[in-house]
């Protein structure tokens, strides 16, 4: 069966990165690092409770924008009072699961160059991969629903709802963001901006524009983080396009399967080899967890093991999954978001 120890040193070997061959190479996952953020907008109590609670919370109770209208006039003793009334912004959950397990024979080991522990890990990294691109890009699909449609400042264009910055001014792209923040009352610091990838060609240049050259443009690196991914492709007519967003408003909660399986009685789930644990995520921390279903029996004809009549063996079997939810502070009105879309024109 799947010992504590043998699980430790397959996420151990994980951590190191040992697999980190070109077959098996990871992407940038910039979207996805985009929401690791400690979010601003909800506090670490409520986090604490989503993820604790005995199931998949629904909404989150707030309270919204209270607009006051005033004018010169006189104090009086009576004056009319308006009631605090909350609201709800409903949480939509997902269950990321592939089609397939995976399962593990060990007498396949035993005259074996690869071992238990490696293959096991091989696969847990392989099933990870496959959710990290899908995670990215679904992140990237919700900045592009939940964008703006509503944005102050002057090169929006609201036939794309995005902003978009003509090609003579490119090497001010990342200053203009900051801008764009300030314009829609937003801090000019401390942003997110996350991009397709070419746009690496551009921060390298503007790097290397420091302020001992003529022209000048490092300036705009400070309270901007310039992620990348290869996930988000240009739109045509574009040479970069990107959402921006404040740090920290945009979140991503997880409600772990296997941990309200266990809280709810360990016991009828350990029945069988039949059982639910939880292991972290190696390669983003805490955002995230996952749930892995463990199936262990015996089964007939698992195993040649060289003779001409299959032996039965002990035949165990895993399936990984993660269930998350995407979610932003809800804005008055409805057609204005914390997410801008920007492209910088060819």
């Amino acid at each position: 069966m799947l010992t504590p120890t043998i699980l430790t040193k397959a996420i151990a070997i994980l951590s190191s990165k040992v697999f980190g061959d070109y077959d098996s190479r990871m992407s940038n996952y910039g979207a996805i690092s985009s929401m690791n953020y400690e979010p601003n907008f909800i506090n670490s109590s409520e986090i604490t409770r989503l993820r604790t609670a005995p199931s998949r919370p629904v909404s989150i109770e707030y309270l919204p924008k209270q607009v006051y209208t005033g004018a010169p006039g006189t104090l009086a003793c009576d004056f009319t009072a308006i009631d605090t009334t909350s609201t709800t912004a409903t949480l939509v959950w997902e269950n990321w699961v592939p089609a397939n397990g995976f399962r593990l024979v060990k007498e396949n080991y035993s005259n074996n160059t690869i071992k238990y522990a490696e293959d096991l890990a091989h696969q847990i990294m392989s099933v990870q991969r496959s959710f990290y691109e899908y995670l990215d890009a679904r992140i990237l699909t919700y900045y592009n629903t939940n964008r703006t449609q509503i944005n102050a400042y002057s090169l929006f264009n609201a036939a794309p709802d995005a902003v978009e910055v003509p090609a003579i001014d490119r090497n001010t792209l990342l200053y203009k963001i900051k801008t764009m923040m300030e314009t829609n009352d937003f801090s000019a610091d401390d942003n997110v901006f996350i991009a397709n990838t070419e746009i690496i060609e551009l921060l390298t240049f503007l790097q290397a524009q420091g302020s001992s050259n003529a022209t000048n443009f490092a300036y705009q690196f400070a309270g901007l983080d310039v992620l990348r991914s290869n996930r988000l492709l240009p739109t045509v007519g574009s040479k970069y396009t990107g959402f921006a967003f404040p740090k920290g408003s945009v979140a991503l909660v997880e409600w772990n399967t296997a941990r309200h399986k266990v809280q709810t009685g360990a016991a009828e789930y350990l029945i069988g080899r039949d059982y639910w644990t939880e292991i972290a995520d190696p390669l983003f921390g805490n955002l995230f967890s996952w749930s892995l279903h463990y199936k262990a029996s015996c089964q007939d004809g698992a195993f040649a093991d060289y003779s001409p009549t299959a032996v039965p063996s002990y035949v165990e079997k895993f399936q990984l999954s993660v269930d998350f939810s995407l979610f932003k502070p809800t804005i008055s009105p409805s057609t204005f978001s914390n997410i801008f879309k920007v492209e910088a024109l060819s």
